[in-house]
């Protein structure tokens, strides 16, 4: 009975040695001349307002936040671009799963 404690006291020593090391090692990667860095000289959470003039000169629409708002079964749609839209198209109408939810409601 004295064996199997003593191989499981060692069993025990060992994995709290195999836990404690990397703690040890990982304090020197810090070293003595560590210095907490300054904060961000930010007062707010929200970035400024970009400005009304993209960067070939026309103007855009700032973004927003539209908490509240429904968002469209076809939300691709507002982000106005043709390639997205032909290309959701092609997906919707080769989707077996929605093909056979529109043939169940029918």
């Amino acid at each position: 009975m004295s064996d199997r404690r003593a191989v499981r006291l060692a069993i025990g020593r060992a994995l709290g040695l195999a836990l404690l090391l990397p703690l040890c090692i990982q304090s020197c990667v810090v070293g003595p001349d560590f210095h907490r860095p300054a904060p961000p000289d930010v007062k707010t959470y929200r970035a400024p307002e970009p400005s009304a003039v993209g960067p070939e000169g026309e103007l855009e629409a700032p973004q927003r936040i539209a908490l509240g708002e429904e968002i469209p079964a076809a939300w691709w749609g507002l982000f106005q671009s043709p390639r997205l839209d032909e290309l959701l198209r092609q997906v919707i109408a080769a989707s077996y799963s929605l093909a056979a939810a529109r043939a169940t409601l029918a």
